[in-house]
């Protein structure tokens, strides 16, 4: 599938997982059978602050997607799990903090950017996992108990 920045079958792709606003949703979702489209609230920039302040507005909302750059990370670390950005964990406490939020998805915008995904059944977190990006725009599955 090519055009719209999309190029799955080159890069080998089965799935693509595209998050997106409510109204963009159905025009994407038309382009493939292969893209699994989701709604989600983005958090980012500014948003982040009042975030930080009222961690309940994305608490528990599985739709939310926090985009934090390096200080905006190092806020909601200290706020959440209480502790300083622990870089040789990185991938544990990214884990962490989205638990800690309750199964938000974090994409932690950086030299390379680490995605954390906790996908909940009944309400309880049943399996999670980091992606990270690398420059060349290659994605790879850093942690996941299911692999």
């Amino acid at each position: 599938m090519g055009g719209g920045g999309f190029t799955l079958e080159a890069d080998g792709a089965d799935l693509l997982h595209v998050f997106c606003t409510k109204d963009a949703a159905p025009v994407i979702k038309s382009y493939s059978p292969e893209l699994i489209v989701q709604e989600s609230y983005n958090v980012s920039q500014d948003g982040l602050f009042p975030v930080t302040n009222r961690l309940d507005l994305v608490t528990d909302y599985h739709l939310a997607v926090l985009t934090p750059n390096v200080n905006e990370y190092k806020r909601l670390v200290q706020k959440v799990l209480n502790c300083k950005v622990n870089d040789l964990d990185g991938t544990q406490q990214l884990l962490s903090l989205a638990k800690g939020l309750g199964g938000v998805t974090i994409i932690r915008k950086g030299e390379s950017d680490y995605i954390s995904k906790l996908k909940k059944f009944g309400g309880t977190p049943s399996s999670q996992s980091v992606m990270k990006t690398w420059p060349r725009r290659e994605t790879r599955v850093l942690f996941s108990p299911h692999r």
